[in-house]
C-alpha cells in the first residue's frame, strides 16, 4: 500500500533516494492538479490540517482552494538557506473532497 498521500506525505529520511522519490511523488500530484508551474521547484514538503502562517517563513498562500490528491488545499512556499536557494512547500489540507 502506498503510504504517500496528502495526509501522510512521508517522514524525515536520511536517504536521498527516498527523498527524491517523495519529491517526484508530489511533483506528479501537482502536475495532476495542474499547478506544477505555480508551485515551482522545491526541496522539502510537508502537509497538515493547521494553517502554517504562525510558522516562520510562511506568509500568505501561493495557491488557495486547489484540489490535490482529492483534498481542498492551500499551498504555501518558503525560501531559506544562505541565498534563499532552498524552497519548502507546505500543504494546508482544509477538507477532503
Amino acid at each position: 500500500m502506498n503510504q504517500n498521500n496528502i495526509e501522510n506525505p512521508g517522514k524525515n529520511v536520511f536517504s536521498n533516494e527516498v527523498e527524491e522519490d517523495l519529491i517526484s511523488f508530489w511533483v506528479k500530484k501537482f502536475e495532476d492538479a495542474g499547478v506544477k508551474e505555480e508551485v515551482g521547484p522545491f526541496d522539502a514538503i510537508s502537509s497538515w490540517k493547521e494553517d502554517p502562517r504562525s510558522t516562520v517563513g510562511y506568509g500568505e498562500p501561493i495557491l488557495v482552494d486547489v484540489v490535490i490528491d482529492g483534498k481542498k488545499t492551500d499551498v504555501y512556499r518558503a525560501s531559506f538557506g544562505e541565498n534563499n536557494e532552498e524552497h519548502s512547500i507546505y500543504l494546508h489540507v482544509k477538507e477532503s473532497r
